[in-house]
């Protein structure tokens, strides 16, 4: 007999990924196998990628009240109501029949131009 008759089979040629994709692309049942680079995996992204410019929160062109007055440089909502009060500044409305308020982001632009921290009541 010859010795090339009782030669063990080669092993890579069974665990190589270029086997796995031509075993994959015999059948009709499976599709495409990429046989090259890693896997990709799409996940949720939690803040933009480097190359996407940077949202803000003061972005939307509607704020809750909280936001808005966190915009206008209150540290509470208090102050955003006392300037309603006073007649400087409306809401857009309310979210819903008793939702909270929203307001305008041109509308607080205009506010705070004409009451902002650099002017003065005379």
């Amino acid at each position: 007999m010859s010795s090339d008759t009782n030669k063990a089979p080669d092993i890579k040629q069974h665990f190589s990924p270029a086997a796995d994709a031509n075993a994959a692309h015999s059948t009709k049942e499976a599709g495409p196998v990429a046989t090259e680079g890693p896997a990709v995996v799409r996940r949720r992204r939690s803040r933009p990628a480097p190359d996407e410019p940077a949202t803000s929160k003061f972005d939307k062109p509607l704020l809750k009240t909280t936001l808005a007055a966190e915009y206008c440089g209150y540290e509470t909502p208090a102050g955003l109501f006392l300037a309603w009060k006073r007649k400087e500044v409306e809401p857009y409305g309310r979210r819903g029949e008793k939702g909270t308020w929203l307001w305008a982001r041109t509308e607080l632009d205009r506010f705070l131009r004409a009451h902002g921290p650099g002017s003065k009541k005379q």
